[in-house]
C-alpha cells in the first residue's frame, strides 16, 4: 500500500511539474517562431502576401509590426493590425491575447477560414489552431491541433509533426 501511495505521488509531482514548466513566449520568440511556423502552411506559403490581426494583445502586435517585410515561403508578411474588436478586412492569421474572447474569434476564424494563434497550450486545448508555450530549459513549444486546423480550413505541411506538439 504504501509502495502505491508513492507511486501516486510521484506521478502527480510529474503532472503537476510539467503543467507548470510551460508558460507564455516572450514577444520577440513568439513572432520569430510564428513567422517559421507559419512556412508550414500550404496555403499561406504560396500565397502572394498575408496579414496577421492581434487581438487585445499590444505587446504582441508591436512585435509582429517589426516583421513586417518578411517571407513565410513564397508570401510576404504585408501587414499587422491590432485592435479589441474584429477586423473589418479578413486576415490570414488571426492572434488573439485573451481567453475571454477565444470563443467568439473561433466562430470568426472558422467562418472565415483564419488561423488562430495564442500564446499558450490552454487556449490550443480550448480550440485554436497554434499556439506557443516554454518547456523545460527555456525551450519554445510549439502546439498545434489539427482538428482545429481543419475547421479553418489550414493544411500542414507534414514535416511540422516532427517539431510541433500536437494537441487533441
Amino acid at each position: 500500500m504504501k509502495r502505491f501511495i508513492l507511486v501516486i505521488i510521484h506521478c502527480l509531482l510529474l503532472l503537476t511539474q510539467s503543467n507548470a514548466q510551460v508558460t507564455d513566449v516572450p514577444t520577440n520568440v513568439l513572432a520569430a517562431v510564428l513567422l517559421k511556423v507559419v512556412d508550414f502552411e500550404l496555403n499561406i506559403r504560396e500565397a502572394e502576401r498575408f496579414t496577421i490581426y492581434v487581438m487585445e494583445a499590444p505587446e504582441v502586435a508591436e512585435e509582429l509590426h517589426q516583421k513586417i517585410g518578411l517571407k513565410a515561403g513564397k508570401a510576404i508578411l504585408k501587414d499587422v493590425q491590432s485592435g479589441s474588436g474584429f477586423p473589418e478586412e479578413i486576415p490570414t492569421i488571426l492572434y488573439v491575447g485573451n481567453d475571454q474572447i477565444l470563443e467568439k474569434a473561433l466562430a470568426y476564424s472558422r467562418q472565415n477560414k483564419v488561423l488562430t494563434v495564442v500564446g499558450n497550450r490552454a487556449l490550443v486545448k480550448a480550440g485554436a489552431s497554434l499556439g506557443f508555450g516554454v518547456g523545460q530549459e527555456g525551450k519554445t513549444i510549439i502546439y498545434l491541433s489539427l482538428s482545429n486546423s481543419v475547421k479553418e480550413g489550414k493544411e500542414w505541411n507534414p514535416a511540422i509533426l516532427r517539431i510541433a506538439k500536437v494537441v487533441h
